[in-house]
């Protein structure tokens, strides 16, 4: 940010967005993306909550750009989800499979509780790039 101009107490800021990623900088499981969904009470509950006649939590990607003959494609793909490993989630003792960051000894408890409710995407799913003005993307949503 840049102070523009200051006069007794008011700043005039403006705020600079350098677009630091390119619309073809792909975000990967591979460089740090990843996701875990889950539905809950924040109660004692361990098990799965979402009564199917409400609906049920679905992982999509939408992905559009140009074709090679020089047409344009839009694709609406369901992505199929996982309950969450002890393992991917790292809270067994050894770590070596963990998908996630280390985990808060508060933030560990939670993520036990809770570990038969957390849904995961595989690793090739794990990717977005460009954003909604950008002529190709992809994005995931919930």
């Amino acid at each position: 940010m840049d102070v523009l101009l200051e006069k007794k107490d008011i700043d005039i800021v403006s705020t600079i967005n350098e677009l630091h990623y390119g619309d073809d900088f792909v975000f990967s499981y591979d460089n740090g993306f990843n996701i875990a969904l889950a539905f809950t009470a924040y109660d004692s509950e361990r098990e799965q909550i979402l009564d199917p006649s409400y609906g049920e939590l679905v992982f999509n990607s939408y992905e559009w750009g140009p074709n090679p003959d020089g047409s344009y494609f839009t694709r609406r793909e369901r992505l199929e989800a996982h309950i969450c490993t002890r393992e991917e989630l790292g809270i067994d003792e050894n770590r070596e499979g963990a998908r996630f960051m280390p985990l808060h000894e508060q933030g560990a408890n939670l993520i036990e509780l809770y570990q038969k409710k957390l849904l995961c995407l595989d690793k090739r799913d794990l990717f977005i790039y460009g954003d909604y003005n950008s002529m190709q993307a992809r994005q995931l949503n919930v």
